[in-house]
């Protein structure tokens, strides 16, 4: 897949793939794991997989690029709560992220140690992208430097409370940023 596809990157055949990835790699280290194994424990052919994917590379690509893509859409929900509700929405403990898709996140995290340049660059440039679809361009470009922020203590969080998620820690975390985003930004509410 040469460019992240969100709805593709959420088909059957991928969710597959991505689940058989997390079995294996709880039986083996990534460089052990084979597009063979990967096909076997998913029940795909591999036909199937390289339909998807030039090679293993690809795959990891993607998948991390997946799990990127659903903390963003978390951060969102967290946005359109704002402070009043985000306690109820962090006591919701995946939020809207499979106990897969954890475990995923788990495993990406440990293998880099955190959020390389790279990586927060995605995490930046999906932000602001499904921020335009969601909250339109008015939104983004009124917040900017509050957005910034608030996704700077979003991914914090996330470094913090990704191993044993504490739904009183996540909501602690977020309250922060708004207080942070209010005292710079008296004026401005986050959601107006």
């Amino acid at each position: 897949m040469s460019t992240f596809n969100r709805e593709e990157a959420n088909s059957k055949i991928h969710r597959r793939l991505r689940k058989a990835y997390v079995i294996l790699r709880h039986k083996k280290e990534e460089d052990e794991i084979t597009v063979s194994n990967l096909v076997e424990e998913a029940d795909i052919s591999r036909a199937t997989f390289y339909l998807h994917y030039k090679n293993f590379d690809e795959f990891i690509l993607e998948a991390e690029r997946y799990i990127m893509a659903l903390y963003i859409d978390q951060l969102l929900v967290f946005l359109e709560a704002g402070r009043e509700n985000i306690k109820e929405v962090c006591r919701k403990r995946n939020l809207i992220l499979s106990e897969s898709d954890r475990e995923l996140f788990k495993l990406f995290f440990e293998k880099h140690l955190g959020f390389t340049e790279a990586r927060v660059d995605f995490v930046f440039k999906e932000a602001y992208g499904r921020a335009l679809e969601k909250f339109g361009e008015n939104f983004v470009k009124k917040h900017k430097s509050g957005f910034d922020i608030f996704l700077i203590g979003y991914i914090a969080s996330m470094r913090i409370n990704m191993f044993d998620y504490h739904s009183d820690k996540v909501y602690r975390d977020m309250i922060r940023t708004f207080d942070i985003w209010d005292a710079l930004f008296p004026d401005e509410k986050i959601m107006n």
